[in-house]
C-alpha cells in the first residue's frame, strides 16, 4: 500500500513522507521499501527499536521525526504507530491523526459475539485499544461491520470523524469464457478467503 499510494501523493504535488519504525531484525527489508519510495520522490526517515523498553525513546524520537518533517496530517499504520501517536497526542501534539483499522486479531474471534457485536470479554487489549482511539482524530474502516463493532463497543466514540473505505482490489484482465478450459467431469469450487474458521470454508465442503 505504501509503496503505491505514497508515490501518487508525491506526483500530485505533496510533500509525502514516510516514517519507518522498525526492529533490527527487520531492517533489510525495511531499506528495501525505502528505497523504492524515495526513487518514487518520497520522504523517509527511520526510528529503530530493539525491546518494548525502549518506548520512551521510541516515542521521543519518533516526536523529532515529526518535527523535522512538519507534516499537515498524520496516518498511522498498526498498533505500535498508533500507539506512539496517540501518547504524542496525550502530550499535546497537534496535527491530525488518522488511522486504518483492517481488522482484528484472529484471537479475539472467541471474545466477543458477531451477531450482536458485543465483546464478551474485557482485556488489557481492549483497554489499551480505547486508550488510542479516543487521542486519534480520525478513522478509516475496510467495512461497514468493523466501524459498526468500533463505535458498539464504544472503543471509539460517534462524533469522531469515521470513514468507510472498502478494501481495493486490483485484477489482471478479465478471462474471457471460451478461454477457460474447464472438465466437466469434475466439481471444482472456488473459495476466495484466509484459511480461517470465519471464513466459513467449512460450510461450503459440508453443502
Amino acid at each position: 500500500m505504501l509503496v503505491e499510494m505514497l508515490p501518487v501523493l508525491a506526483r500530485e504535488n505533496s510533500a509525502a513522507s514516510c516514517l519507518f519504525i522498525y526492529r533490527t531484525p527487520f531492517e533489510a527489508v525495511t531499506y528495501q521499501l525505502a528505497k523504492k519510495l524515495t526513487g518514487s520522490g518520497v520522504s523517509v526517515f527511520f526510528v529503530k527499536y530493539d525491546r518494548v523498553y525502549d518506548m520512551p525513546k521510541l516515542i521521543y524520537q519518533t516526536n523529532k521525526k515529526i518535527e523535522a518533517a512538519a507534516p499537515d496530517i498524520i496516518h498511522t499504520h498498526l498498533s505500535l504507530a498508533e500507539f506512539c501517536l496517540a501518547t504524542l497526542k496525550t502530550l499535546g501534539l497537534k496535527t491530525p491523526v488518522v488511522t486504518t483499522f483492517h481488522g482484528y486479531p484472529e484471537t479475539n474471534n472467541t471474545q466477543f459475539d458477531p451477531a450482536s457485536l458485543s465483546i464478551k470479554k474485557k482485556s488489557l487489549r481492549l483497554s489499551m485499544l480505547r486508550f488510542v482511539c479516543r487521542r486519534l482524530d480520525g478513522f478509516i474502516f475496510i467495512s461497514d461491520f468493523l466501524l459498526n463493532f468500533f463505535i458498539h463497543n464504544k472503543i471509539v466514540n460517534k462524533n469522531q470523524r469515521n470513514y468507510r473505505v472498502d478494501n481495493g482490489c486490483v485484477f489482471p484482465d478479465i478471462i474471457k469464457p471460451d478461454e477457460v478450459i474447464i472438465d466437466r467431469n469434475h466439481t471444482r469450487i472456488v473459495l476466495p478467503g484466509r484459511l480461517v474458521e470465519r471464513k466459513g470454508h467449512v460450510f461450503a465442503f459440508e453443502a
